[in-house]
């Protein structure tokens, strides 16, 4: 094998490390969204906010609580407003549970990907809904 050669299998090598390199930690933000109140998106949700605003029927976008579950995840997190979120698996099979007061909202099994925002929830709140934002990292 040629020396450009070598370095081209080397390169490569890396690209697909790094392309397959999987999330540390996964993290969790609650987030209350209504159409009362003050209007917009909490700077604290920049990176969704589009999102959030073309996609969702909400004015209003609030951080609640967020917390961060290590990868790969066996943990559950009390978030705010009771919220208390599970955390089982791997970042490509990940099982998330949602309770409040030992009643079970919701139960699936997702696959996160690096950076980008998995949006879960519509669970009811006093005014408006909650929302469960999960990020791999």
């Amino acid at each position: 094998m040629s020396r450009k050669t070598s370095v081209i299998a080397a390169i490569c090598f890396l690209i697909a490390g790094w392309s397959a390199h999987a999330s540390d930690r996964v993290v969790l933000r609650l987030v209350h969204a209504s159409n009362e109140g003050s209007q917009g998106v909490d700077t604290t949700l920049d990176d969704v906010s589009s999102i959030l605003t073309t996609q969702l029927p909400f004015s209003s976008y609030r951080l609640l609580d967020l917390k961060n579950a290590d990868l790969p995840a066996d943990k559950t997190v009390t978030m705010a407003q009771g919220i208390r979120v599970a955390c089982r698996g791997m970042q490509n099979d990940l099982t998330v549970t949602v309770t409040k007061k030992n009643t079970e909202l919701l139960k699936t099994t997702v696959v996160l990907k690096d950076g980008k925002p998995l949006i879960l929830g519509g669970f009811p709140a006093n005014t408006g809904k909650l929302l469960l934002i999960l990020v791999g990292q």
